[in-house]
């Protein structure tokens, strides 16, 4: 015994829990707790800011929301976690599993994801390691931003400072693009392109 199980499922029935010990040096002394691993259900939104709690060791927090059209969406992580994973399943199937907090920064392609099907998600989030951990996140619909009619000049505040804007705006083929940075009172920020195909262009 090393670490913490997994969650994991159980038919009906008695069950035994069996501690067993292997090295005949020592007097065995174990510190374990079992328990039932539960499941928080809430409702979200796209394009809404989400602050949740995975309150109890291996619980999931589970999300549901429904997509109304064919869509890209922007997984924007706002809490900076190895530990927080989350899932996302759609009436396909799953779209995403086992994707960390800290690798889901906007900025990283595994937050960018393509919605083929209409109807019925849930996200799930939790902690790998089942502890308990705070978390924030919002899914952005790219169809639902904002639009901007080049050339456009934006003022934008972050709040919070690792949030994420978007902003949409149609161009011709052949059309070429460029920026002026103003200035940066605080903090720091990425700039990047998402093509009409949902994919990301690299930081511009």
């Amino acid at each position: 015994i090393r670490a913490d199980s997994g969650r994991f499922a159980l038919g009906g029935g008695e069950y035994y829990f069996v501690v067993n010990g292997t090295d005949q040096s020592y007097d065995g002394e174990f510190d374990i707790a079992l328990r039932k691993a539960t499941t928080k259900t809430e409702v979200m939104a796209l394009d809404t800011t989400v602050n949740g709690l995975v309150d109890q060791p291996g619980q999931w927090v589970e999300y549901t929301l429904t997509i109304a059209d064919a869509t890209t969406l922007l997984f924007d992580s706002l809490t900076n976690s190895s530990d927080l994973r989350w899932d996302l399943v759609g009436p396909d199937g799953w779209i995403r599993s086992g994707y960390g907090f800290d690798q889901s920064e906007s900025g990283n392609s595994s937050a960018l994801i393509a919605i083929g099907t209409p109807g019925a998600h849930t996200l799930r989030v939790y902690s790998q390691t089942n502890a308990t951990a705070e978390f924030g996140f919002q899914l952005v619909d790219l169809g639902s931003t904002p639009g901007l009619v080049l050339p456009s000049a934006q003022y934008i505040t972050l709040n919070p400072s690792n949030s994420t804007q978007v902003f949409g705006f149609d161009v011709t083929a052949g059309d070429y693009l460029s920026y002026r940075f103003g200035s940066l009172s605080q903090g720091d920020a990425q700039i990047w392109l998402i093509d009409p195909n949902g994919n990301r262009l690299g930081s511009v």
